[in-house]
């Protein structure tokens, strides 16, 4: 009995390391395949934690929250690996507005300041401004991630100290000079302080006491009413103009006319004397010939003329008068009546 006790023990003891072996090495494959996944798996959680990304509308710098290093390269849009426990600190690309007014969404009130001749004004303005891509980083070492409310402060206190170059009339008549002022000026302290530039301003309103408002407009009204008669006047002497200018034309119509019919008169006239004249100097040149020809007398060629014209005229009476001598019945009576008048 006490034999075979100690068989059955010396048996036991046998097998019982072998159990354990085999044991041991199957647990051994089932933990080491278990830290292989996990290893797997956490490598690809790395990898994927490690990537970030940009969008089309943003800047990035590349920060550690491991080391706290910041990057001085600005990233654009796009997906980038920067590493386990890396992050962008992301910077707006497009352009961005702030708002001074009563509206709610404004990011603060209406700025208050006073004009060159000390009355109070109250200014509602709006710009917007964008960022410059070189100068991220340092904007970020200078003012952090809350640089929007420093922007805001610099914008009212430089704003505020234009405000009081103006008079303010200047507030009521010069409102779009005054617009360009304070963004060429508010551009400068920008570009100089907050890294950025203005790309549109607008005054939404000016707010000026009531008084002056008011006496304001009526000066205005008494300008325009004294730009209405001003217009009145030089239209009536538009009018006045246009007449006498139609009269003086009207006049050198007629002048150049009568000119005219004046020179195509004496013209015509001149003409027709000319025509006579060489009508005249022909009939000469005939006559001569004539008288030359027929050996006539002054006397007979004077009558031989006369004779003609008498042919001519045919016996009408076309008040054709004639120089001849009267035949002598007709003398002898006429010179009886000149007697019998004399002695009466």
């Amino acid at each position: 009995m006490n034999e075979e006790n100690r068989n059955l023990n010396e048996y036991m003891n046998y097998r019982i390391p072998q159990n354990k072996s085999i044991i041991s090495k199957e647990i051994m494959k089932y933990v080491c395949g278990c830290c292989c996944c996990c290893s797997c798996f956490c490598s690809f959680l790395l990898i994927i934690f490690g990537f970030a990304a940009l969008e089309a509308t943003e800047f990035g710098l590349n920060y550690s929250w491991i080391s706290k290093y910041i990057s001085p390269s600005v990233k654009e849009n796009g997906l980038y690996f920067i590493g386990i426990g890396h992050s962008f600190i992301k910077f707006p690309k497009t352009v961005q507005t702030i708002e001074f007014s009563k509206s709610k969404t404004a990011n603060q009130g209406p700025i208050q300041s006073r004009t060159s001749d000390g009355l109070e004004v109250t200014l509602e303005i709006s710009f917007q401004y964008i960022l410059q891509k070189d100068q991220i980083y340092t904007l970020y070492m200078k003012y952090g991630e809350d640089y929007n409310y420093i922007f805001q402060n610099i914008a009212v206190h430089t704003l505020t100290e234009e405000a009081t170059k103006y008079t303010a009339y200047n507030f009521f008549m010069d409102r779009g000079k005054i617009k360009d002022d304070f963004q060429f000026e508010l551009d400068k302290i920008f570009q100089k302080l907050c890294y950025s530039n203005i790309q549109f301003l607008q005054l939404r309103s000016v707010d000026l006491p009531n008084l002056f408002e008011a006496s304001i407009q009526e000066s205005e009204v008494k300008k325009q009413d004294i730009q209405k008669a001003k217009a009145e006047q030089n239209k009536i002497m538009i009018e006045v103009d246009t007449k006498i200018k139609a009269a003086e034309y009207q006049k050198d119509v007629i002048i150049n006319k009568a000119e005219g019919e004046a020179e195509a008169i004496y013209k015509q006239n001149k003409a027709d004397v000319e025509s006579l004249m060489k009508m005249q100097e022909t009939q000469v040149g005939v006559y001569k010939n004539l008288k030359e020809t027929l050996n006539l007398s002054n006397e007979k060629l004077l009558n031989l003329m006369k004779s003609k014209l008498i042919k001519e005229f045919n016996g009408e009476d076309n008040g054709l008068i004639l120089n001849m001598d009267l035949p002598k019945s007709m003398k002898s009576k006429e010179n009886n009546n000149e007697a019998i008048n004399s002695d009466l």
